[in-house]
């Protein structure tokens, strides 16, 4: 257990710091450093570069450093905040801080031991910023149409507010058309042959393609469609016990929000034009399924079709996909 507890380091990843927790000689040490470069060789400094360092997902910020560790030849792991947020419940955790959920994290890596972090292609890195700035582009314009809209019911309108967010959305809709062509070409660069086939799948949009081929690294980091579909929180959950409770089958909804919704987005188009993915739902709806439900199953029946086609580079077959997909 010594050397297990040796091993292991917890970082919690803010925007500017890094809170590190690990274990010496049977004690919790703990240090706060810059989220920099500078922060990233002081922590190699301070905690050794055998020990293998565990950290969350957390949207951008730990990007860098699992790239600099590894990069370095150093052990490191990325895990899914939820399961990290799950880990502190079941211990009944109720305080919290920075400082406590690096040791968290530390307890969770020396209890479960998490594999190690594959680093995405740099192209693919490249890609997911992009993606993430159209993603906050389409929320201003959002935000500035809505704006807009409710300028418009005024009893009397500024024409200088309304000129003024009129020019915010013609530049923020120039900007996103000019981001997605770059996203497009980049992808078309480095995944053409995956980004060609994905796109002859019935009811899958190229935005959804490209998010799918973001979050896999070009489905280099996915072995089968359930880890995908889970990533997505779109893999089943049940929740019953003994003869009094009866709960209904629900999606986990744990993962990837932005690729879910998409996907749910995709289901309804599918349904018309999917032949395989039309006959699951009519299937589960003949059954007293729910809709929202038949929908999550569409969206899993696309998620297999799309990791199969990724897989073989093969163009989709309506004839291959009429196989029935349990839910």
């Amino acid at each position: 257990m010594e050397n297990q507890k040796q091993n292991y380091a917890g970082v919690d990843i803010g925007l500017e710091w890094l809170d590190v927790s690990w274990y010496e000689q049977d004690k919790v040490q703990h240090v706060k450093l810059p989220n920099t470069l500078q922060g990233f060789k002081q922590l190699v400094k301070r905690c050794g570069a055998t020990r293998h360092y565990v950290m969350e997902a957390t949207g951008p910020y730990y990007v860098a450093l699992a790239l600099h560790l590894h990069l370095s030849g150093i052990k490191v792991s990325v895990v899914n905040a939820m399961v990290i947020k799950r880990f502190i419940q079941m211990q009944l955790e109720k305080n919290k801080s920075d400082k406590k959920d690096a040791g968290w994290i530390c307890k969770y890596a020396m209890s479960q031991q998490p594999g190690l972090w594959q680093a995405p292609q740099d192209h693919i890195i490249r890609a997911k910023q992009m993606q993430t700035a159209i993603m906050q582009l389409t929320k201003q314009r959002t935000a500035a149409i809505n704006a807009l809209k409710s300028l418009k019911h005024m009893p009397v309108v500024s024409s200088e507010c309304k000129r003024s967010y009129q020019h915010v959305i013609a530049n923020l809709n120039k900007e996103i058309v000019l981001l997605e062509g770059k996203l497009e070409t980049l992808l078309k660069e480095h995944e053409g042959k995956k980004l060609a086939v994905l796109q002859t799948i019935p009811g899958i949009g190229k935005r959804t393609v490209a998010m799918m081929l973001i979050a896999t690294d070009g489905f280099r980091k996915v072995d089968n469609y359930r880890q995908l579909s889970s990533w997505a929180g779109l893999s089943p959950k049940e929740y019953s016990s003994g003869k009094s409770i009866r709960g209904k089958v629900r999606i986990s909804k744990m993962g990837g929000k932005e690729l879910r919704n998409m996907l749910y987005m995709c289901s309804l188009t599918a349904i018309k034009c999917n032949k395989s993915c039309k006959e699951l739902y009519d299937r589960l709806k003949a059954k007293g399924k729910n809709g929202k439900l038949a929908l999550a199953a569409v969206g899993n029946k696309l998620i297999k079709q799309a990791v199969a086609i990724a897989k073989s580079e093969l163009p989709y077959d309506e004839k291959y996909f009429s196989k029935k997909v349990c839910f």
